[in-house]
């Protein structure tokens, strides 16, 4: 994480979180929101939408 970095102003950084446990993820989004890092949530894996697909 960058240092003083507070503002909440966007960063142009992306990330995706991808985790079984929404406590986890709600908690990732605050922080990552508070340093103004753009974030898409998942509560399944990739691989595990691809199954459910076939």
């Amino acid at each position: 994480m960058r240092k003083n970095k507070q503002s909440g102003e966007d960063n142009g950084v992306n990330v995706l979180i991808v985790d079984d446990e929404i406590g986890i993820i709600d908690s990732l989004s605050i922080f990552l929101k508070r340093y103004g890092y753009r974030f898409v949530r998942s509560y399944r894996s990739i691989r595990s939408n691809r199954k459910d697909k076939k």
